[in-house]
């Protein structure tokens, strides 16, 4: 049991940390990201790598898995739904495809919200 153990411990001590982020919250599942020397701070010119605007309304946690990262968005009126997949490193869009429409969507119930916001985990 000891050897067991020890073994465990070896194995958790040298795991390096995830850099991906496959749930609503996180790898460590407490909404913190692992400290990989990513900045803290950014601005329009500070630690920016590249820019994407991203088509339609969408609030969901992104999944960033395997060098790319996935959302979700959706028409302001809830009518047709999408999935964005942009590539890690440049940002470039690599998929953009419609899920879903709805002929007559629920009403949000409130304006801060977007028919996006579930995650596409």
């Amino acid at each position: 049991m000891r050897i067991f153990c020890l073994l465990l411990l070896a194995a958790c001590v040298t795991t390096r940390a995830k850099v991906d982020w496959p749930e609503m919250r996180g790898p460590t599942q407490n909404g913190h990201a692992p400290n990989t020397g990513l900045p803290l701070h950014w601005s329009e010119k500070e630690n920016i790598k590249w820019k994407t605007a991203i088509p339609l309304r969408g609030w969901s946690t992104p999944v960033v898995a395997d060098g790319k990262i996935w959302m979700t968005t959706a028409d302001p009126d809830g009518h047709d739904f999408f999935v964005i997949c942009v590539d890690e490193n440049s940002g470039k869009i690599l998929v953009n495809k419609k899920l879903f429409h709805s002929d007559n969507p629920e009403p949000l119930g409130n304006d801060v919200n977007s028919y996006a916001t579930p995650s596409p985990v």
